[in-house]
């Protein structure tokens, strides 16, 4: 009984503690598990392009790990290529006990980009299935 007791009051105090402590936001790039790419109107004029992008990303590996877990994305260009890259955000409370089950839990985000073909000559998405590798969206569209 008194082991039990003793765990017990060890599971309140971690969780007591990370309950308390202030949480800060942790970003950290994604990895891209699938990514779709459609048309979009890019406007009235006709070198103006637009593609939707549907990025799923993994956010925890079962619900407990995900809790808290959000993504977002951003954009970056370098000269005529703009790169896509998916963001974790974790405010999740960092000392709590999780089961050791296995059920991935994913978050689909849509990008919108607008271009002009004339200065832009591909979109790609960071972080492709594996960290480093990228891959053209332009390469996605049907």
């Amino acid at each position: 009984m008194k082991l039990f007791a003793g765990l017990l009051s060890f599971g309140l105090l971690v969780a007591g503690a990370g309950v308390a402590a202030e949480t800060e936001a942790e970003v950290r790039e994604a990895v891209v598990s699938v990514a779709k790419a459609t048309h979009i109107n890019g406007g009235i004029n006709p070198t103006h392009k637009g593609v939707k992008l549907s990025l799923k990303v993994m956010t925890g590996s079962n619900p407990c790990h995900a809790e808290g877990v959000t993504v977002s994305t951003s954009q970056s260009r370098d000269h005529d290529t703009i790169t896509v890259t998916a963001h974790i955000i974790d405010t999740s409370v960092q000392n709590r006990i999780c089961t050791m089950e296995y059920n991935p839990q994913y978050q689909t985000v849509d990008e919108d980009i607008y271009f002009d073909s004339e200065d832009i000559s591909d979109v790609l998405i960071k972080n492709y299935q594996y960290f480093g590798q990228s891959v053209s969206a332009l390469e996605l569209l049907p």
